[in-house]
């Protein structure tokens, strides 16, 4: 799954919003964010900081005892 937000993250374009987010909702040994169900329903990808959306967002909680590596990979 990983493989495929990095991937993405490049694709749109993304690396700058991604850092933001990402560090916005760090905490000591994990990271989350939510993806827009919509978006993703229809093959996009729309990273978001919270879940805005009325028929939910999916959330990606990653549980890593180095979250600074992981973003810097996602966004690299």
């Amino acid at each position: 799954m990983l493989d495929n937000i990095h991937k993405l993250v490049k694709t749109n374009k993304l690396e700058e919003v991604t850092v933001n987010i990402l560090n916005k909702n760090k905490t000591e040994g994990r990271l989350l964010f939510y993806v827009n169900k919509q978006a993703a329903f229809h093959n996009k990808f729309h990273i978001i900081d919270e879940n805005m959306s009325p028929l939910d967002d999916i959330e990606v909680l990653i549980e890593t005892s180095n979250p600074d590596s992981i973003i810097k990979w996602i966004t690299s």
